[in-house]
């Protein structure tokens, strides 16, 4: 009983640390998560590997479908 009242309050204790860091499933760590999106987790690991590009609005990912779609959104000369 002891070890899980002292896990509880260590939880407590990080939870706030936690809370403000933005989060890596999201584009630019605070728009639309990748589960969000029509492309899905193969269009964000395609903006990740990009350095997150720029071009990419949030506008631009309510139209992307495809892989395809994304790759030449971050990578214009593919």
């Amino acid at each position: 009983m002891k070890k899980l009242a002292a896990l509880l309050m260590c939880s407590l204790v990080a939870a706030p640390a936690m809370a403000g860091e933005d989060s890596t499933d999201r584009y630019w760590g605070y728009g639309p998560a990748w589960y969000e999106t029509e492309c899905g987790l193969a269009c964000f690991r395609l903006w990740e590997l990009s350095g997150g590009a720029s071009d990419v609005t949030a506008a631009a990912l309510k139209h992307i479908e495809t892989p395809a779609q994304m790759r030449r959104l971050v990578d214009p000369h593919h």
